[in-house]
């Protein structure tokens, strides 16, 4: 009876070994390919980044029409990037989660700067003296409660 229990617990402890060979593989599989997913965006989210950033210099030669197309497609884009912004920050991965920032914040600033372009021919209107000292007036009445 002594020699079956030997041979029983050789037997589980081999099982044992193998399926922790077996989960230290797969653990180890898995980063490799978390890792390597991870750099995969990190690369794509960088290049996009850098695509965004390359069009900025081309808005000083940019007319009002080709401004308002581009202003058109970003408004496909929003939505979407709002969205991606929600898994991103789900994921939680900080080298993602930066780069991701960095690119919204060019594509902000494109879209501002195009913003620029279309309304840059637009009519300044002047802004009445009754609402410039509305306003004077109510920041004067609303100093004593800020200090």
């Amino acid at each position: 009876m002594t020699h079956s229990l030997t041979a029983f617990d050789t037997a589980i402890s081999t099982r044992i070994s193998w399926s922790v060979r077996i989960a230290d593989f797969l653990k180890s599989f898995a980063k490799s390919v978390s890792d390597k997913i991870s750099a995969h965006i990190l690369t794509d989210i960088n290049d996009r980044t850098a695509f965004f950033e390359s069009q900025l210099n081309l808005i000083p030669d940019m007319s009002v029409s080709d401004a308002e197309q581009r202003i058109a497609m970003l408004r496909k884009i929003l939505p979407s990037m709002e969205k991606l912004d929600a898994a991103i920050t789900k994921f939680n991965h900080p080298n993602i989660s930066q780069s991701f920032k960095l690119q919204k914040k060019a594509l902000f600033k494109l879209e501002a700067k195009l913003h620029q372009v279309i309304n840059a021919d637009s009519d300044i209107i002047e802004t009445p003296e009754y609402l410039k000292s509305g306003i004077t007036d109510l920041g004067l009445e609303s100093l004593p409660t800020q200090l």
